[in-house]
């Protein structure tokens, strides 16, 4: 089993969203979900914030309360949602649509016994129309700006060295 978790770092510290709410950790650690061990597998620099500390920490505090212990779900409210909600607050952009595909493909299955066939279908066509737009996005995705290659490789040198 694989489990995709993005961590949000800000501030010198990774933000992430689990069972017991938003919390955060030392960056690149290792850390237990579900029972098994989830490490850290690529970095994708998103942006830079401008604005003060205490705008950042007023963000994420708001978001504790959309993302509260126990409203956890593995493909409707994980960790990688949070990581999409605070990086479109922080800057104003998405977290590529790849990243939480699992998820969306997952909630196609029923997890409550709902057997209403209208709603599955109807919940199936929504994850396959996403996902054809989402590969059709990935073909036509955009090249890296000279500043997120610079940061990129910064990150690279940091883990390598690490």
């Amino acid at each position: 089993m694989v489990i995709i978790c993005i961590e949000t770092k800000v501030g010198g510290v990774e933000y992430t969203f689990a069972q017991n709410g938003v919390f955060f950790h030392v960056p690149k650690t290792p850390l237990v979900a579900s029972g098994q061990v989830v490490s850290l597998k690529e970095s994708i620099v998103m942006g830079e914030h401008v604005g003060s500390a205490n705008e950042v920490h007023g963000i994420i505090n708001k978001l504790r309360e959309e993302f509260a212990a126990g409203a956890y779900h593995v493909t409707r409210k994980n960790c990688n949602h949070y990581s999409d909600a605070l990086c479109q607050r922080l800057v104003g952009a998405s977290v590529p649509a790849w990243v939480n595909r699992p998820a969306r493909i997952g909630s196609i299955f029923s997890f409550g016994g709902n057997k209403d066939k209208a709603k599955e279908k109807t919940r199936t066509e929504k994850v396959s129309a996403r996902t054809k737009a989402e590969n059709a996005a990935a073909k036509k995705k955009k090249e890296l700006t000279q500043d997120q290659k610079n940061r990129l490789a910064a990150i690279r040198r940091t883990s390598s060295s690490s």
